[in-house]
């Protein structure tokens, strides 16, 4: 009893770990560059030279059976762009959300 009492902390995290079988969020990474398709300046127009957000997302997939290795689990990372026109809908949305945890709270 006195080892699962020292080790309850760290047994708990471990078979939680084991027993997860959905993905998880790890974090976001994200920049702003200029979409910079033509350097000749007659031919390229401002939409092709505008800002572009690129995102990755972290994401954790949960426990993997491997007879040879037991269970793992295998991290991927999800790559995205958004115009300048996306982000502001997605904030829209993400204030919306927050909206609306804010009154349900």
């Amino acid at each position: 009893m006195k080892y699962w009492g020292d080790n309850k902390g760290k047994l708990s995290t471990r078979l939680i770990q084991k027993a997860r079988w959905n993905n998880q969020f790890q974090g976001m990474t994200w920049r702003v560059d200029l979409r910079a398709l033509s350097s000749d300046t007659e031919s390229a127009s401002a939409e092709d030279n505008a800002p572009m957000a690129f995102f990755e997302l972290g994401i954790r997939h949960g426990a993997v059976h491997s007879p040879a290795q037991g269970h793992e689990q295998e991290q991927r990372g999800i790559r995205f762009e958004m115009t300048h026109g996306e982000v502001k809908k997605f904030n829209s949305a993400l204030d919306a959300i927050a909206k609306a945890i804010h009154e349900a709270s």
